[in-house]
């Protein structure tokens, strides 16, 4: 087990009679969570106390230096599993009436910071207008509902005690359980979204594992317990770090499953309603618009939550690694097609299969299409300097990939990503794949 990275994050507060809190946004391009409201924090140095962290991080981020005594420790938040790298958080409250925080322009990390109520920032998040990782969500609920004068408030879970979250709310009334599944590396987990308060539609149970199954299984006797019923079993689409705990999970809570029919058709058991394009989903009072996004997957779907403008999106974006287009399978204009497509929805995030959720949908889906079609013009530049097989491709064109991903037969992952783009080219009649190889057309 990999030994927890220790960061530190405070929560700078004011006004005792109507408590307010200091909120950052994070940038989009921020390496970590990037876009998601927080509080000013940061990565604590070698052999650094949590506190001095703390302490170091607001002023370098919000430009305020806090007198050490002021300093409340309010609890302590480790990440979940499914991010992969394991960091350990110390949370920390104080008194800032005196003081007068601001995020400088051009920081590296942070765009905006202000006052804000906690309930406000709360009904930003509900409505869409903020992404908020577990523990800050945690803390809002815990100000809104008077910890400034109990804090015993901020402890009050395991979860605050450092016991690893194991599904967390995205929305209100959207839950997100990651379970673990054979997926491609470096993501360990997959997202099994939860949607609906009385009424479940239950989207991508996807671990094949018995253990796994009853972890999920187990969430969901509890949800029932308090009188809410599983309706349906949603898939994404068919690939097997998706589908594989659909049946057991159908039979268990005697829920039908439904599925694009391209997914229908490729997968080993019985799907029961078949989904398409227009269709309009319902868990209780809330409801989703369905839309068939192919290019990843022939029956590969999105569900848009209409109020909050988010989606689950399935693998056409990830929050952990990246997205593969296998030939045969896959096609990449299709897939840069439906990107496009869904860049015009004007998303305010994107709730993908693999990682945590991804924040401003439009700014998002035009990196990955940026990103896509600068590598097709390094393969078309390849095969113009007279590279004419894949392997030769793959080393010139992904030669800034990591060196595991070029390893295997064909050039490895990044061999069949790289024949997708071929495919692609080789359709839109830029270049010719004959008996030399792959040649630029004249």
């Amino acid at each position: 087990m990999k030994t927890p990275r220790r960061s530190a994050s405070l929560l700078l507060l004011r006004h005792p009679d109507d408590p307010q809190v200091y909120r950052v946004e994070r940038r989009h391009d921020a390496p970590f969570l990037g876009g998601y409201h927080a509080f000013p924090g940061g990565m604590a140095e070698a052999d650094e106390a949590p506190e001095a962290a703390a302490l170091r991080e607001t002023w370098e981020e919000v430009g305020v230096r806090v007198p050490a005594e002021r300093l409340q420790p309010i609890g302590r938040w480790m990440t979940p599993a499914y991010l992969g790298t394991p960091i350990e958080t110390l949370f920390f409250a104080a008194w800032a009436d005196d003081l007068a925080p601001t995020v400088p322009p051009g920081h590296p990390e942070l765009a905006a910071g202000a006052w804000i109520r906690p309930a406000e920032a709360l009904a930003d998040w509900a409505a869409g207008r903020a992404l908020l990782a577990p523990p800050t969500r945690w803390f809002l609920e815990a100000l809104a509902d008077g910890a400034t004068r109990d804090p015993a408030r901020f402890t009050a879970s395991a979860e605050a005690q450092g016991e690893p979250p194991v599904h967390g709310l995205v929305r209100p009334h959207i839950d997100v359980f990651p379970v673990r599944t054979p997926t491609l590396p470096p993501a360990t987990h997959t997202g099994c979204y939860v949607v609906g308060t009385d009424a479940l539609l239950v989207f991508d149970p996807a671990s094949p594992w018995p253990a796994e199954q009853a972890r999920l299984l187990d969430h969901l006797a509890r949800r029932r317990a308090e009188g809410a019923r599983v309706e349906a079993i949603v898939l994404t689409h068919h690939h097997h770090d998706h589908v594989g705990g659909a049946r057991a999970l159908a039979d268990a809570v005697g829920a039908p499953i439904w599925a694009h029919r391209e997914t229908a058709s490729r997968v080993d058991f019985a799907v029961d309603a078949l989904l398409d394009e227009g269709d309009v989903l319902a868990a209780g009072a809330h409801r989703l618009d369905v839309l068939h996004t192919p290019g990843h997957a022939p029956g590969h779907l999105c569900f848009v939550d209409g109020p909050t403008r988010s989606a689950i999106v399935g693998d056409m974006v990830a929050g952990v690694g990246t997205i593969l287009i296998e030939p045969g399978d896959g096609d990449m204009a299709e897939y840069l097609r439906q990107l496009a497509r869904l860049e015009a929805l004007d998303l305010t995030a994107l709730l993908p299969a693999h990682g945590p959720a991804l924040a401003d949908g439009p700014r998002t889906l035009r990196r990955y299409i940026t990103h896509r079609l600068m590598r097709e013009d390094r393969v078309l530049a390849a095969v113009r300097g007279g590279q004419t097989t894949v392997e030769g491709l793959v080393e010139v064109a992904y030669a800034d990939a990591p060196p595991m991903t070029r390893m295997g037969p064909g050039g490895g992952l990044a061999g069949l990503s790289l024949r997708a783009h071929l495919e692609k080219l080789v359709a839109e009649g830029r270049v010719v794949h004959g008996p030399g190889g792959y040649t630029v057309a004249a």
